[in-house]
């Protein structure tokens, strides 16, 4: 799929963001109305970040407990950040975490992931005219 062929699909579902069609990253259609498509990406770049640099660590056998402490606050300051950033510009909730509490295991980050409109409201962050 490339960027042109956005206009392709139904209303509803996820679509290409032309800046993310070179890494095959697909972003929420609400998600990029609101423009904070970057905060849900950079959460989980640093949760991935974090689990390299554990894994990093066993392989390497550099991994004490100080080592670990630093890891695992990397990992959870990620994780807190991600659920915390992304907020609704009408009900002002924040939207991940709500679906954190929501959605069994990581079904979470599947729904920010396909959202048309806030979860929590159902806002759609369409322009107002």
């Amino acid at each position: 799929m490339s960027p042109g062929s956005k206009s392709r699909l139904l209303k509803g579902q996820t679509c290409y963001h032309p800046s993310l069609a070179a890494l095959g990253i697909l972003v929420s259609e609400w998600l990029s109305r609101t423009h904070q498509e970057w905060k849900l990406k950079l959460g989980m770049a640093w949760i991935l970040a974090g689990i390299a640099l554990f894994v990093v660590a066993i392989v390497a056998g550099a991994l004490s407990v100080p080592w670990l402490v630093v890891v695992l606050a990397f990992c959870v300051a990620g994780f807190g950040w991600t659920a915390l950033a992304i907020r609704c510009s009408a009900c002002r909730r924040r939207v991940v975490y709500w679906v954190m509490l929501r959605e069994p295991g990581h079904g979470w980050l599947a729904r920010m992931l396909k959202v048309d409109r806030c979860p929590v409201c159902g806002d759609s962050a369409a322009p107002r005219s």
